[in-house]
This record gives structure tokens, sequence and C-alpha cells, in this order.
């Protein structure tokens, strides 16, 4: 009798438990046919192509900005700048901070939005000539730097010939060393801390336009950059070749960082899995069922944001400077620091008696929240200018400008309008250009963020 009632619990149990899982299997296809595929937008440049920008561009390409000092060609691109945009210095304050200019818009406006644009024009890349070829301007430094830079005068510009003013407080900070030592963002941080300045708005490069390829999908978006994730470069230690090659191979052969989906993953995952092949988005729209096999999808299919759920390791070669040692340089994921990337190692390093020695730590920056009214006008100016792009925050992994703008603004976002085909991404270094109809978009954009920013009537100054 107790047998026969052990098998008809087991009986009515397994049939309540396929019951159980028929109805969420059900819910989740009802979850995914709600997520119905996005219509595919790919990006139509359509204005015509503007070929006098394209002239000017390029007479500023022309002057060598390497990333090693040479006062000379600075000069000659101060002096160009000064000719070609005469409204910005009659009507904003220029400044150099060690090498670097801060131009500051000198009529403040009491109670008016105060924004930050931050550009650099300096490249390390060999010099190559610039050319236009079928409406594309190719050359060093076209590739952001200063085509970015040459936008955001040009919008400025713009505004100051036809309104004779802003309507907002406008920084716009142009660095020389950001492929050197990096130091010019944080020399400007200090004197702007110093200073008590704040800014509701900061705008500067890292994230952009994607084409479809970038990233496995069907559609043309741009990532809003909200933050930058950590680096840290540690390097381990032994007087034994053999201790320190046994701790290399066991970490290389272990799964030592796990992967984790934060609120920043889950929200890009979500403005995505529309836009992705059905039994994908029958994944991504049901995390909670699914959560293991998204992982395994996104590392294996997604990889730009695998980089943001999982601490990523590049290990260097072993080395004897009279001690053996070799270098590890962690990515680090939105939730992890450099703390926890040393703790993950902690038992190798006991078992096979190894030091370390930390070299170098970015901790990673603020995240701008998506409710902030930057990010909401950021968006909503990409989404009037381009039209056919999606648009998803983002946390971008593996950069090294870490400019602590986020010291001095609760809203610090990375985004450039200057939109790039997949094959400039690719070999960029090789091969830089820009269409030139991304210039005419970019110079769309800023003038419509300045626009968005006009709060306050022209001629109410503090």
């Amino acid at each position: 009798m107790i047998l026969n009632g052990i098998l008809t619990f087991l009986k009515w149990g397994s049939i309540g438990i396929f019951l159980l899982l028929f109805f969420f299997i059900i819910i989740a296809l009802i979850r995914t046919l709600f997520f119905k595929k996005l219509k595919k937008k790919i990006i139509n440049l359509n204005d015509d192509v503007d070929n006098l920008l394209g002239e000017k561009l390029l007479e500023l390409i022309k002057i060598k900005t390497t990333s090693f000092q040479d006062e000379a060609g600075y000069h000659e691109f101060r002096e160009r700048l000064k000719n070609d945009y005469p409204l910005i210095h009659q009507f904003f304050n220029k400044e150099k901070i060690g090498d670097n200019a801060v131009f500051t818009y000198k009529d403040h406006i009491e109670h008016a939005p105060n924004l930050l644009f931050a550009t650099h024009i300096d490249y390390k890349a060999t010099y190559i000539e610039p050319t236009i070829e079928n409406n594309r301007l190719y050359g060093t430094g076209v590739f952001d730097a200063k085509s970015l830079l040459f936008v955001i005068f040009e919008a400025v510009e713009n505004i100051l010939r036809t309104e004779g003013g802003l309507g907002c407080n406008l920084t716009i900070v142009m660095t020389t060393d950001d492929e050197t030592t990096k130091e010019g963002g944080s020399l400007i941080v200090q004197q702007f801390l110093r200073r008590g300045k704040f800014f509701d708005l900061v705008l500067e490069e890292g994230s952009g336009i994607v084409d479809p390829d970038r990233v496995g999908l069907q559609s043309n978006y741009a990532f809003i950059g909200l933050g930058v994730t950590g680096e840290a470069v540690i390097r381990f230690k032994s007087e034994k070749e053999a201790e320190l090659m046994s701790f290399l191979k066991a970490i290389q052969t272990k799964d030592l960082y796990k992967a984790r989906i934060d609120k920043y993953a889950r929200t890009m995952i979500h403005n995505i899995c529309r836009d992705v092949k059905f039994i994908h988005r029958l994944c991504f729209a049901n995390l909670l069922l699914f959560k293991q096999i998204v992982k395994k999808i996104i590392r294996k299919e997604y990889p730009e944001i695998a980089q943001l759920l999982q601490t990523t390791i590049q290990t260097g070669e072993i080395q004897n400077n009279g001690q053996y040692f070799f270098d590890i340089k962690f990515h680090l994921s939105t939730q992890d620091t450099a703390a926890d990337a040393v703790l993950a190692l902690a038992d190798y390093m006991e078992k096979y008696k190894i030091e370390y020695e930390i070299i170098e730590i970015k901790e990673a920056s603020s995240f701008t929240e998506t409710e902030t009214e930057g990010y909401s006008i950021i968006k909503d100016v990409a989404e009037a200018v381009f039209q056919d792009i999606y648009i998803t925050p983002v946390i971008l992994t593996k950069l090294s400008e870490k400019r602590n703008f986020d010291k001095v603004s609760d809203c610090v976002l990375r985004f450039s309008p200057l939109y790039y085909p997949m094959e400039v991404i690719k070999f960029h270094e090789q091969t830089e250009f820009v269409p030139l109809k991304s210039l005419c978009y970019g110079i769309k954009f800023f003038v419509e963020v300045l626009n968005r920013y006009k709060k306050t009537p022209l001629g109410v100054k503090n």
C-alpha cells in the first residue's frame, strides 16, 4: 500500500511538474510574441553632400597634430581655427590648461544649463595625406578626433551667426594627449573643481552609431555610453619559473570569473531582444527562465555585450628581471573591481607561492542613469536627426580614456554622432575616412542639442 502511494505521488507529481513546465513555456511564448520583431532599420544618410565642408575639414586634417609634441603644428592649427571660426573666438574665452585648450562661453546666462563638449585632436598613426574621393574624406585624424571637433565648431559657429548668441552656457574642451599621457582631461577636471564648476551634461566620444554586423543585430543602433568599466594591470612574480608557469597555466584553464546580468545588461538585452532571431528573442524576453542560456548565447554570438557581463583577462609573456614575472590586464565587468579580480586568484597564488604587484588601476567611472534629462535629450535628438536607427544605452568596456568628468557632472555621456561604416571601424588605423554626409548629420545633431537646451532668453546675464 505504501509503495502504491509512493508510485501514485510520483505519477501525479510528474504530471504536475510537466503541466507547470508547459505553463511556463506558454507564458514565455506569449511574452516573446508580445516582443514582436522590430522593423529592420538601416541608416540612410539622405542629405546632399556638402563639398565645402569636406574641403574645410581637409585643410584642418592637413595640419599635423601628432600625439608627440609639435608646437609648430599645434600653433598652425590654432591659427586656422581663429580664421575659420571668428565668432567662436569672439563669443568664447579661450584658456590653455597644460597643452590643452578650453573654450568657455563669455556671456554667462543665469539659471541656464551648463554643457561641456569634450574632444581631442591628437593621433598616433602614421600621417596620411588627406584626399577626398567618392564623397569620403581620407586622412589621419578623421576618425572622430578632428572630425568631431569640426562638427562641434561648425554647429556653434552657425548658431552664433544666425542667432547672435547661445541659449545655454557651453564649454568646449580640446585635449592634445589622448593618445599619450592622457593627463589633459584630469588637469582640466582639477581646474573645474577648484573653480566650483558643475555641468548639466558632459558629452564626449567613445560610442556612437554602429552597423548591424558589429554587434550581431539586424538594424543600425545608436549606442549611448552611460559610463566606462574599470581596467587593471597586475604583475605576478615568483623566484621559481616552474611555479609561475604552473600558476599561469592554472588560471588560463579555469573559468574564474562568472558572467552576471545586472540592470545595465538587462536594459540593453531588453532593448535589442526584438531585433534578433526568434530563438534568441524567446530567451532574451524571458530572462528569469533562460538566464543561463542567455549567458551562453551572449558569450558566443554577442561579444560586445559579453564584455559587460564577465571580467576577462589578457596574460603577458613570462619575463625575468632578476625575478620571474608576467603581467595580466583585467578588463573588468560592470560588477567587478580590481580587488575582486585579484581575490578570485587568491587560492592559486597561495598554492604556487605567487606574489603580486599593482602596476595600474583605472576604476570604473560613475554610470549615468537613463532617467536624467541629458540622456533623454541626446536620445531624442539622435532619433530625430538619424531616424532609421534604434537607441540603447550601454556601458563601455576596453576603453583606456577615463577623463574623470563624472567629478563635475552627474550626466556624462559618450556618444559621437559621426557615422562610420563597419569597414572604417575594422580598419580605421590603415584606412581612416569619414563620409562627407556624416559631417552634415553631425552638425545637425549638435545644433539640435544646443537648441533643446535653450531655457533662458538671450541677454539675461548673471
